[in-house]
């Protein structure tokens, strides 16, 4: 039941990224889920792929579908991506095993992508009377966005709210203009203006939350964040900085 629920929340908190990808869809015909061929045509070890799938751009998932499997082998499609889990980075282009004990579905962050999340405190997507229940509404001053960025790398996306995110990882570091203040990793869903990194798995941590603004242009040591449009809200961003 644990296990359940953590991942239903998961997929609840996916709200903003289900509706950037419909509206992708509506416009451009793109499926919400992919079939890893249609991503990597050239690459003849895709054609037999039953098993595996893009949720978007962002994320591959890659389920265990025997029974009594702990873990997840075979061969992933080029890139690089960081398993949500244990921020391990996995190289593409290459068989690969990966762990998936019971309470596990390995679900891969692609890099370049990004994904926008609720906050983890979200209950449901209908509306609520009970005020004890967090709805969209509850939680719309805020905005969580995940992403790996390699060396040079670079994220955009427009969310279906007019919101555009982008994300630029610089050749250099620029230190702190804006003055951000460092802050305590249990300090960072409620502070603004703020920031935290730690080492996790394979990845450096940079967490960084812009003011509550309707845009925001932030600079800290190698990344350059910017938001333009959208409601008035904090983005907590969270650069998963590969090597």
């Amino acid at each position: 039941t644990e296990t359940y629920a953590r991942w239903a929340r998961f997929h609840t908190r996916l709200a903003p990224y289900f509706w950037a990808l419909a509206q992708r869809a509506h416009a451009t015909g793109a499926p919400i889920t992919m079939h890893p061929f249609l991503l990597h045509p050239d690459a003849p070890e895709t054609w037999s792929i039953e098993d595996a799938y893009y949720l978007g751009p962002a994320l591959y998932v890659w389920p265990v579908v025997e029974r009594g499997g702990l873990e997840k082998s075979g061969w992933l499609p080029p890139g690089r991506y960081v398993d949500l889990d244990d921020f391990r980075v996995y190289d593409g282009g290459q068989p690969v095993t990966i762990p998936a004990p019971l309470d596990k579905l390995p679900v891969l962050l692609v890099e370049g992508q990004m994904l926008p999340m609720l906050d983890s405190s979200i209950d449901t997507l209908a509306p609520a009377t009970d005020p004890t229940v967090v709805t969209p509404a509850t939680v719309a001053d805020r905005l969580d966005v995940q992403m790996a960025l390699g060396q040079g790398g670079h994220a955009h996306l427009e969310l279906a709210d007019g919101t555009v995110l982008d994300a630029e990882r610089l050749g250099a570091d620029a230190g702190n203009p804006g003055a951000l203040t460092s802050a305590a990793l249990r300090a960072m869903n409620g502070c603004a203006s703020c920031f935290d990194e730690q080492t996790a798995g394979d990845v450096k941590r940079l967490r960084v939350n812009t003011p509550l603004a309707a845009g925001s242009d932030v600079t800290l040591e190698d990344v350059h964040l910017v938001v333009t449009g959208g409601p008035t809200r904090r983005v907590r961003w969270d650069i998963l900085r590969l090597p």
